[in-house]
């Protein structure tokens, strides 16, 4: 039993970081579905953003 507690933070860890990058995702997708903006226009932008890092 104990052999096995080590993958305890290492999962914690995944689910955590599958959860930000969930909600990242979310956040991204209600900014796209609520704004004024043409999607080309915003497409173009979250390329570009994606280009400088």
């Amino acid at each position: 039993m104990t052999s096995e507690n080590w993958w305890l933070p290492f999962r914690l860890l995944a689910v955590l970081c599958g959860l930000a990058a969930f909600w990242e995702c979310g956040k991204e997708t209600w900014k796209l579905l609520r704004s004024k903006e043409p999607t080309k226009t915003q497409l173009d932008r979250l390329e570009a953003e994606a280009l400088k890092e």
